[in-house]
């Protein structure tokens, strides 16, 4: 279940668990730098700055841009001044960051209901059939259980494995118990929220530039609108669609 490793082994002597594994090597990421794109808007807002490794940037700081407008174009004008001069076409590629501005919300109710672990805990185990399962001891009580598998170990005959596999699990007992907030607390959870959704905006190089939250208050509720000002890169790439001449010479290119 974890992505960063290639191979897990499980070795059980006597009443030790010896557990061998190896890291997955990271697949570098593939760059194509032939098939012609431009470099595009992924959000509209105004440019901070404008890096171009290849192409023809197409905006520059403080220009108000689209989501989908063309940032960097693939068309290179090549030829000197007073010459003839042709167009060819690249793989654009750069870096574009700009200040972008969103609107989030979030409603939270006052009275939620919790879990609350009573501390009895027992250990169930069952028999699995296919999709079937078969408990062998099953708990009781006057709360609710909540399953956690200890493990699962298929059944074999010799170097037969047979389609059968014994789950262990240990119950643990609860009750669901009704509970109300606090204005200050419903408040501060909501900005606490409305931050973490802030943050899953941003992309690596991105960063919170202003975060300003305003609170309704209803009867048995809070709502929250914050309007956030990002500073994060818009850049991404778009295969390049030429019009019916630009085909003709990148077809002669």
């Amino acid at each position: 279940q974890f992505s960063d490793l290639s191979w897990v082994s499980v070795g059980i002597h006597g009443t030790d668990a010896v557990i061998r594994v190896a890291e997955a090597i990271e697949k570098p990421e593939m760059v194509d730098r032939v098939t012609p794109c431009d470099v595009v808007a992924s959000q509209s807002g105004v440019i901070i700055s404008v890096t171009a490794e290849r192409g023809t940037p197409l905006v520059q700081a403080g220009d108000v841009v689209q989501k989908g407008e063309v940032l960097i174009s693939s068309e290179l004008l090549l030829g000197m001044e007073g010459e003839e001069q042709h167009t060819e076409y690249t793989a654009a590629e750069g870096a574009v960051t700009a200040r972008i501005w969103q609107r989030l919300m979030e409603e939270i109710p006052l009275r939620y209901e919790e879990k609350v672990y009573s501390g009895a805990e027992k250990e169930n185990g069952s028999i699995l059939f296919l999709e079937k399962e078969l408990d062998i001891i099953h708990p009781d009580g006057a709360g609710e259980w909540e399953r956690m598998m200890l493990s699962e170990q298929p059944l074999l005959l010799g170097d037969f494995r047979l389609p059968l596999s014994f789950r262990k699990e240990i119950w643990k007992e609860y009750k669901i118990v009704e509970k109300e907030r606090s204005l200050e607390e419903t408040k501060s959870l909501l900005e606490e929220n409305l931050r973490k959704k802030t943050e899953n905006l941003l992309s690596p190089y991105g960063k919170i530039e202003e975060i300003n939250i305003t609170f309704e208050e209803y009867a048995d509720s809070v709502r929250a609108e914050a309007e956030v000002t990002l500073l994060d890169r818009i850049d991404e790439k778009r295969p390049f669609e030429p019009k019916e001449k630009e085909r003709e010479n990148l077809n002669e290119f």
